[in-house]
Order: structure tokens, then C-alpha cells, then sequence
């Protein structure tokens, strides 16, 4: 069942969307703008990267009917948590963040408890007030501590926005649980259990997402040798990336240490770059300890 907070999301995103696009028809630079933004968001979906992600969305919607937990209400709830979660963890991945895969995606997705995930996002406030209050409030915060970041004159508001969303967070934590509390007879219904294996199943699309992270130290490390050799060669630079992530055994952190040490040191060649990499295991410890 779709839950208020879905179906204000839901309204809140048609909102937006049809204002954009009648804003844009009196504004032409807004309307092409926003075209622009439309041909490259489209651009990167279908790019080959992002199909094998499409097919493995789709392999997951298979896996959901089969186990007969696919409904209506299910889907639209999937295709809103792909749309607002995955896709941006995903480029967020292959943007490489500063810390490790292992330490900021598992502790964002697993950290928390899976049950408490899906208190939260089950039992929730009535729609008005989520729709008028609830989610503005929230994504005006968003967007201030966004923007009171990027200066940093602005971290005394960033820090404020950061409190008042931690705050707001906690609200709705312990609003939640006193719902579910209050409500606890649902356990009995089919339907209770079958929304909290989504949640759970939702665990699976993890290898996409670190698959992704692994895509994006591939393309860095092509540009740099494109870059570093001015070589044509595509297909020895494609092959001498994929030996560098092997020898490096897939370790964020040398792979990390191994774009700082191709863009510092000098090579005559791809084999050279392969060779120095196999040996030089006591240097990446050193940059790991540093």
C-alpha cells in the first residue's frame, strides 16, 4: 500500500514538473535550459553503463513476481525508491566519494535498522500534513544546507540546517514508532509482512551500486592515460585499466593511491605503469598510513 508520504511526494513531483514546464514556455532560456537538462539526463540513461543497470532493475521486478510480492501499490512504491534512491546512489558511486565504499555505503544502508526504515516510511502523518508542511519544510532545509555549503562563510547555516533536519528526523522517528505501537494488531496482516520483505529485498540492488563505484575508478583511470599517453589505442587502455583494478584487488583506497601515482610520476609506457603497480605494495601502504 502506498503510504501518505509516497502519494504527497508523488502529487509534489507532478507539481513541480508542470510548473517547470509552463514557466518555461513564457521564459525560453528557462525552457531550454531545462531541454538541455532533459537530452543529457536521457543521454546518460542510455548509455551502455546505465542499460546493464536497467536490465538488472528489470531482473529484480522478475524476482518480484515470481515470488508473488509484485502488486500495483508495490510497484509504484519500487518505482519511486529506484527513481529517488538508487539512480542518485548510483551516480553518487561512480563519482567515487572520499570514503571508502564499504564504510559510507554499507553504514548508510545497513547501519540502520531495517525495521526502523520501514516504521518510518510506513507509518507516517496524515496527508495534509505531510503534503503542506512535512515535505516542503524538509526540502526547503535540503536545498538551504545545499547551497550554505558550497561557501565557507555559510557553515554556521549549514550547521543549523544539518540540526534542524536531524531534529525534524527524530520527530518523525518517534512519531512513527508510537504509530506502529499504537497499530501493532497489523503484524497479523499478510500485507504487513509482505511490505517489510520489500524493504528487505531492497538489500539486493547493493552489488549494483558497488559495481557502479568500480565503473567509476574505471573511467577515471582511462581518462588519465588517454590523457597521460595521448594514445589512440583504446583497447590496450581499456585492458591495462582492468589489470590495474585486478593487481590492485579492487581496494578503494589503492585504487585511490594509484590515480595519485599515475598523475605524479612519469612512464614510457602502459607496461611500465602495469609493472611499477605490481611492485609497489609497500608504497601503497605508505599512502594509506599517511
Amino acid at each position: 500500500m502506498i503510504s501518505e508520504r509516497q502519494l504527497a511526494t508523488i502529487l509534489w513531483g507532478m507539481i513541480i514538473v508542470v510548473g517547470l514546464l509552463c514557466f518555461s514556455k513564457q521564459k525560453r532560456y528557462l525552457f531550454k535550459s531545462l531541454s538541455d537538462l532533459i537530452k543529457a539526463f536521457y543521454k546518460v540513461l542510455t548509455q551502455k553503463f546505465a542499460l546493464y543497470i536497467h536490465i538488472y532493475v528489470l531482473c529484480m521486478l522478475i524476482t518480484l513476481q515470481y515470488i508473488s510480492l509484485l502488486s500495483a501499490e508495490t510497484l509504484i512504491a519500487y518505482f519511486i525508491w529506484i527513481v529517488t534512491v538508487l539512480y542518485p546512489s548510483i551516480f553518487n558511486a561512480i563519482s567515487a566519494n572520499k570514503k571508502p565504499y564499504k564504510v559510507s555505503l554499507v553504514k548508510q544502508q545497513l547501519g540502520i535498522n531495517i525495521l526502523f526504515l520501514f516504521i518510518v516510511s510506513n507509518y507516517t502523518f496524515n496527508f495534509w500534513i505531510e503534503f503542506l508542511i512535512l515535505l516542503p519544510i524538509i526540502t526547503f532545509l535540503s536545498m538551504l544546507s545545499v547551497v550554505s555549503s558550497i561557501k565557507e562563510e555559510h557553515q554556521s547555516v549549514k550547521k543549523l540546517t544539518n540540526f534542524l533536519l536531524g531534529g525534524i528526523g527524530l520527530f518523525i522517528l518517534f512519531y512513527a514508532i508510537g504509530e506502529f505501537v499504537d497499530n501493532f494488531k497489523d503484524i497479523k496482516d499478510v500485507e504487513f509482512w509482505r511490505n517489510l520483505a520489500i524493504e528487505v529485498y531492497i538489500i539486493l540492488h547493493l552489488p549494483i551500486i558497488y559495481f557502479a563505484k568500480l565503473y567509476g575508478y574505471y573511467e577515471e583511470y582511462k581518462v588519465i592515460l588517454k590523457i597521460k599517453f595521448r594514445s589512440n589505442e583504446e583497447k590496450k587502455i581499456k585492458i591495462t585499466c582492468i589489470r590495474i583494478m585486478f593487481i590492485l584487488k579492487f581496494n578503494e583506497t589503492k585504487m585511490k593511491n594509484g590515480l595519485k601515482l599515475i598523475r605524479k610520476t612519469k612512464y614510457s609506457g602502459l607496461n611500465e605503469i602495469i609493472e611499477s603497480f605490481k611492485n609497489s605494495n609497500l608504497e601503497y601502504t605508505e599512502m594509506e598510513n599517511n
